[in-house]
């Protein structure tokens, strides 16, 4: 049987790290899109507005502004999501993982990165065992985090460091927020009802 690890043990730069990995390598992904076509769509609503100004005669100066904060918004957000991940690296914990996962001492790897951390596990953790068999392709993968990160398909072949690190990462994130030890609060507003988890109804 697999032992429960109470996550609530590890430090607090775990749930640090966790969060800006997937802010950049997942949640940031869907978020850049949205904005993307924000932008977009903003910009030909302004171009709308404007030409119907111009050729009617009417009043939209309330209307264009409106869109026009819209568009200014969701450019600095982009900025803002751009430059994290233009700032992003690997830690040192990250890239030993993964040299563990392809000399083939997975259970190692994992085992070595959350005791970066402060979090003791082993072979029998639920946790470990978790991240083992998400990683091998032992089974479907039914994580949120990492089905919408297309990251879910895994052979026998040797994976890339991105694919990875995305699917431990997005399993690990998961176990976190039903455990409460990373909050929905981390995902940006944008994209969060896409990525939380669904509210648990309590029984009666």
């Amino acid at each position: 049987m697999a032992k429960k690890v109470n996550l609530f043990n590890a430090s607090k730069a775990m749930s640090e790290r966790v969060g800006a990995f997937m802010r950049v390598k997942v949640w940031g992904i869907t978020l850049k899109a949205r904005l993307e076509k924000a932008l977009k769509d903003g910009e030909v609503r302004l171009e709308t507005f404007e030409s119907l100004a111009k050729d009617t005669g009417k009043d939209y100066t309330d209307v264009i502004e409106d869109i026009k904060q819209v568009v200014e918004n969701a450019k600095a957000e982009y900025k803002k999501a751009t430059e994290e991940a233009e700032k992003f690296e690997y830690t040192k914990a990250d890239l030993a993982l993964y040299k563990s996962y392809k000399d083939g001492q997975l259970q190692k790897g994992i085992i070595e990165w959350f005791a970066e951390y402060g979090l003791e596990v082993d072979e029998q953790t639920n946790i470990v065992m978790t991240e083992v068999e998400a990683l091998k392709g032992a089974r479907k993968l039914g994580g949120r985090a990492v089905v919408r990160a297309n990251a879910e398909k895994f052979t026998d072949d040797v994976r890339a460091k991105g694919d990875i690190l995305t699917v431990f990462y997005g399993k690990l994130a998961e176990a976190m927020m039903d455990a409460g030890t990373l909050k929905p609060e981390a995902i940006p507003e944008d994209v969060r009802a896409f990525y939380a988890p669904a509210k648990k109804v309590a029984k009666k």
